[in-house]
């Protein structure tokens, strides 16, 4: 599935970051938890971040189009969504460059 995406994304997307070489990230606190919630990662940690290089990629996407299960057949077509413009639920932004710790909020789970 990550190379199907990777794929998509060098084609036909050149100019978003990588999920390969990336930084995974929730725009808000409320945002990482409901992830961690859905995604059953009770024992993450949750923290402030900010990017060290203001101009380094950024997408930010919806990441329940991240479908292990769906199949071959459908990876591409997700993919293509995965990569557009005008997400604005379940949103996840791939960082493509250094990121720095500004706080640690705490965990998922007080």
């Amino acid at each position: 599935m990550e190379l199907a995406y990777e794929t998509v994304r060098a084609k036909e997307f050149s100019g978003k970051p990588s999920r390969q070489d990336c930084v995974f990230c929730c725009e808000s606190e409320a945002d990482a938890r409901r992830f961690a919630e859905i995604h059953g990662r009770a024992t993450n940690l949750i923290y402030e971040v900010e990017l060290v290089d203001q101009s380094a990629l950024v997408h930010k996407t919806n990441y329940e189009l991240i479908d292990f299960e769906a199949g071959p057949t459908k990876w591409d077509e997700l993919a293509r969504s995965y990569w557009s413009d005008g997400h604005t639920e379940n949103i996840e932004v791939i960082c493509g460059g250094a990121i720095r710790i500004v706080r640690f909020v705490g965990p998922v789970t007080p």
